[in-house]
């Protein structure tokens, strides 16, 4: 098969996947014991008028299936809702609260791959040595500790007590922010900071960076050193690396350019995975941390019964790990073009 096609398959079956997704979501939606024109209303006790208009826009009156068809239009238009709390369109404030999550997101994933895979691989070519109970352990450890606990123990000590990082509360201190205002250009801190040259900006940012990352990265670099470990363990037992061994390869080059390479293949489902919670699962990091993310922003739906949002959350998160789980299966198949026959 070839790698387009194989791409080509996988991209359909995301199209299944989030439509599978979005019924889900709105099943869910009718399910709920109450009107939804009062939930949208936004008001406590809204006239009659109101709730007439919100049934008509959202043909409440219609059947089931009709209504499912008009919402999947709307979704195929770009159109979530607009928040009965906020008065803003869901779609339009999902995108405000998107770009602090990926930042967030892209700096744990890049902290658990560099200090993951290095222990994963260390732990597996130094089987039951001191090196390999310490990185198990430190894994161990990293996956049975729950995030709330990590988070609050690392503010009281690395904030705190010790001062060695800025204050866990936004993305950048209100006084950097207004002493040396951003423009904005692509919506990610980081990245218009260094393209505007706001040093100031940006060392805030990093700053406040490092220990919500530091948090979240720690249940994807167990999963990630965990994963490669055994994946490398299993590499290194096969006969291609006894007979190159055999040759007199170097240790160097049976490790990194013939074992790694077959045991990325199970890691890079780890990664993908990690990439999925990351970007949708950091409700907890960012709401002990005040992080204006997406996290935070579900937080906020589900306190203020505000179900549109909470709807286009979860659609976000469907087309989040749909993407991941695609940009995983082409890895696959460029790393083992046998899967690609599948």
């Amino acid at each position: 098969m070839e790698f387009r096609t194989y791409v080509l398959r996988r991209v359909i079956l995301l199209f299944f996947i989030l439509l599978g997704v979005s019924i889900l979501v709105f099943v869910l939606a009718v399910m709920v014991p109450s009107d939804p024109a009062y939930l949208w209303s936004g008001s406590q006790v809204p006239n009659e008028q109101e709730l007439e208009q919100i049934r008509e826009q959202y043909h409440l009156r219609d059947p089931w299936y009709v209504q499912y068809l008009w919402y999947l239009w709307r979704i195929l238009h770009g159109d979530l809702g607009t928040s009965p709390v906020r008065r803003v369109p869901v779609a339009t404030e999902l995108m405000t609260y998107l770009p602090p999550s990926v930042e967030l997101g892209t700096f744990a994933l890049l902290l658990s791959i560099a200090i993951g895979l290095p222990i994963g691989i260390i732990s597996a070519t130094r089987k039951d040595t001191a090196w390999d109970h310490a990185g198990r352990l430190l894994a161990l450890g990293q996956v049975s500790l729950p995030a709330f606990w990590i988070g609050l123990i690392f503010q009281l000590v690395f904030y705190y007590n010790l001062r060695l990082v800025a204050d866990p509360g936004g993305f950048v201190s209100d006084a950097v922010l207004s002493a040396h205002p951003l423009t904005r250009i692509t919506g990610f801190m980081t990245i218009d900071s260094l393209l505007t040259g706001n040093w100031a900006v940006l060392a805030s940012a990093l700053q406040h960076l490092v220990l919500p990352g530091l948090v979240m990265s720690f249940y994807s670099t167990a999963l990630i050193a965990r994963i490669s470990r055994a994946s490398m363990m299993e590499a290194m037992n096969q006969d291609y690396i006894r007979t190159a061994r055999a040759f007199g390869l170097s240790e160097r080059v049976v490790i990194y350019k013939l074992a790694l390479k077959n045991a990325l293949i199970p890691t890079t489902t780890a990664i993908g995975l990690a990439v999925g919670w990351l970007l949708t699962g950091s409700v907890v990091v960012e709401t002990i941390f005040y992080w204006p993310g997406i996290g935070r922003f579900a937080v906020d739906s589900i306190q203020n019964f505000d179900f549109p949002g909470l709807i286009g959350f979860v659609l976000l998160a469907g087309l989040i790990y749909g993407v991941a789980n695609v940009i995983v299966d082409v890895v696959y198949g460029f790393l083992d073009p046998r899967i690609r026959q599948g």
